[in-house]
C-alpha cells in the first residue's frame, strides 16, 4: 500500500488516552504511550534472516511504523479491543525492511472500527470496503487499512466471498495467500502469532500456502501469479507442492480479470529478478494461458534471463526491454506482440514500443557483421527511434549476435564522436524544403523527406548549403521522370 499524498491535518492536542497527549496527526513517540509498550518494542531493525525473532519472540518492527500507529493502538486498547499488523508490514520487519503496507486486523466489526479511528484520522474513506469488512482511512499522510477478522467462503466458481465475519486471528490468517504473509503482531504486547510456521519459511525462503494450495488457489486463483511475483521479487522457491497445485489449476487464471492479471505481470517486471517470476510462469502453464501465443514446450528463456541483469537508467525502459525479450523467446512477431499486450491492458505505449524492439531484434538478425558500414548503422538506428537503447541491451544479451554486435558497436561508436544517433532526422525542414523547391505542400515533399534520410544514411550530415543543392538535383531529376 502507498502513502497518500494528502497533507496531514494537524488537529492539535487532544487525549489519546487517559491522562496522555499526543498530536493526533503527527506520529507519537512510543514513550508518549505508555510504558506497558516501551519493554515491548525495541529499537532497531533486523538485517539478516537469522536476527529477525527476538528471543522473547517478537519480531522487530521498524520504530517509523511502531511510532506512526502508536496513538491507533492505544485507541483500540482503550475500547479493550484486539488489534493486530499482518500482512506486508510484518514480512518487510521479518526481512529488514520498512515497509509502506499498514494493514491491521482487530475482532471489531467495521462500524466499531470506523467510531474507534474517526477521531484521529485525517479523513476516512467513503466506499464499498466496509461490507467486506474493511475501514480504509489516511493518518499522517499514510493510508491504513483496519479489517475485521474474516472466516469467509468462497463458492468456487467466482471470486466474491461470503463475508462472513471470525472472531479469532488465527482462523483471519488462514485466509492468507502464503505462510510467509499469515503472521500476525499484536499492537497490545508485540506478541507474534504465526500458526503456520511462516517465520520458518521466510528463513528458508520458501513460498508455501497456510491451508493445502488446492484451497488457497481456487479461493483467489490470482495468488498463483502472487506466488510468481514473490519468487520474483525475494528470490523465495516454490514448495512442491504448491507446484503441483499451479499446474493442476493453472486454467483457472482464465476466471480472473484482465486488469487483475496484468497487474500482477507488472509487479513481476518491476522486481529484482523478473526472469524468476516468468519462468514460474511458464513452468507451471499459467502464461500459456495468459500470452496463448507463447509455445507450451519452449524454456528458452536465456534471454530474458540476461536482460533482467542489464542496469537500464529507467524503470520503463527495463520492463519494454523484458517485455520484448519475453516474446522474442518465444518467436513472436512484432503484430501479434502488439496486439497481445493491448488485450493484457498495457498502455498502448507500451505494446508500440515492445513491437518496435521486437522487429528491431529481428531486423538486425538479418544482417551480416559485414554490413555494419556507416550507412546501416544510421538507418537502423533511425528505425529504432527511442527504442534503440532497448535494441542495443537485447544484442548485448544475445550470445548468438556477439560478432555481428560488435561490429555494430565499432561503427556506432566512431560515428558517435560526431553524430547525435539517437535523433535523427533531415537536415532540413519541410519548410525549408518548400522554399528550396519553390512550391507548396504535396505529397512530393514527402519523397524530398525521403531522399534526404537517405542521402543522410550515406553521407552523414554536410551541412544545409551542400545538401539543398543536392536536394535541387534530385528534384531536377524528378521532374523530367514526370
Amino acid at each position: 500500500m502507498r502513502g497518500s499524498n494528502a497533507k496531514p491535518r494537524f488537529k492539535g492536542f487532544q487525549p489519546i488516552r487517559s491522562g496522555i497527549t499526543a498530536p493526533l496527526c503527527q506520529p507519537a513517540s512510543v514513550h508518549t504511550v505508555g510504558s506497558e509498550l516501551e519493554h515491548v518494542w525495541e529499537t532497531g531493525v533486523s538485517k539478516t534472516y537469522e536476527n529477525f525473532l527476538r528471543s522473547d519472540g517478537k519480531i522487530l518492527i521498524p520504530v517509523e511504523t511502531r511510532m506512526l500507529l502508536a496513538p491507533i493502538a492505544a485507541a483500540f486498547q482503550n475500547v479493550n479491543a484486539d488489534l493486530f499488523l499482518v500482512g506486508g508490514s510484518v514480512r518487510d520487519a521479518a526481512l529488514g525492511r520498512v515497509s509502506k503496507d499498514f494493514d491491521l486486523t482487530t475482532s471489531l466489526r467495521p462500524h466499531e472500527i470506523r467510531r474507534v479511528v474517526e477521531p484521529h484520522a485525517d479523513a476516512v474513506w467513503e466506499g464499498t470496503g466496509e461490507q467486506f469488512g474493511t475501514v480504509s482511512f489516511t493518518y499522517c499522510g499514510e493510508q491504513v487499512e483496519i479489517t475485521t477478522f474474516r472466516a469467509d467462503s468462497y463458492d468456487g466458481v467466482t471470486r466474491k466471498p461470503t463475508v462472513e465475519y471470525g472472531d479469532n486471528v488465527v482462523d483471519d490468517l488462514s485466509r492468507r495467500d502464503l505462510t510467509m504473509n499469515a503472521i500476525a503482531v499484536s499492537m497490545r504486547d508485540g506478541t507474534v502469532v504465526d500458526p503456520f510456521n511462516g517465520l520458518a519459511d521466510l528463513r528458508e525462503g520458501v513460498l508455501r500456502t497456510p491451508q493445502t494450495p488446492e484451497v488457497s488457489f481456487s479461493d483467489d486463483p490470482l495468488r498463483m501469479m502472487r506466488c510468481s511475483r514473490f519468487a520474483a521479487q525475494l528470490g523465495f522457491r516454490l514448495h512442491p507442492d504448491a507446484l503441483k497445485a499451479m499446474r493442476d489449476m493453472c486454467g483457472r487464471i482464465d476466471n480472473i480479470s484482465v486488469e487483475r492479471v496484468q497487474g500482477e505481470l507488472d509487479r513481476i517486471l518491476e522486481s529484482s529478478h523478473p526472469s524468476a517470476g516468468f519462468r514460474m510462469l511458464r513452468t507451471s502453464g499459467i502464461l500459456q494461458h495468459i500470452v496463448p501465443e507463447l509455445p507450451a514446450s519452449s524454456d528458452n528463456n536465456m534471454l530474458m534471463r540476461a536482460v533482467a541483469d542489464v542496469q537500464f537508467e529507467t524503470l520503463p525502459t527495463r520492463k519494454n526491454v523484458v517485455l520484448a525479450a519475453l516474446f522474442i523467446d518465444g518467436k513472436v512477431s512484432p503484430n501479434v506482440v502488439n496486439h497481445r499486450l493491448k488485450t493484457l491492458r498495457f498502455p498502448s505505449d507500451v505494446g508500440k514500443t515492445v513491437s518496435i524492439l521486437v522487429k528491431s531484434f529481428e531486423q538486425f538478425g538479418r544482417m551480416s557483421e559485414k554490413n555494419w558500414d556507416a550507412r546501416q548503422v544510421r538507418k537502423f538506428c533511425f528505425e529504432s527511434g527511442s527504442s534503440l537503447d532497448g535494441v542495443r541491451a537485447l544484442n548485448t544479451a544475445s550470445l548468438e549476435r556477439k560478432v555481428s554486435h560488435a561490429k555494430f558497436m565499432k561503427t556506432f561508436n566512431e560515428l558517435s564522436k560526431a553524430e547525435n544517433l539517437g535523433s535523427i532526422s533531415a537536415e532540413l525542414s519541410g519548410t525549408e524544403v518548400m522554399n528550396i523547391l519553390q512550391t507548396g505542400p504535396g505529397r512530393h515533399i514527402g519523397d524530398a523527406n525521403k531522399f534526404l534520410l537517405d542521402h543522410y544514411f550515406v553521407h552523414g550530415r554536410v551541412g544545409k548549403r551542400i545538401v539543398g543543392k543536392r536536394l535541387k538535383e534530385w528534384w531536377e531529376r524528378e521532374r523530367v521522370k514526370s
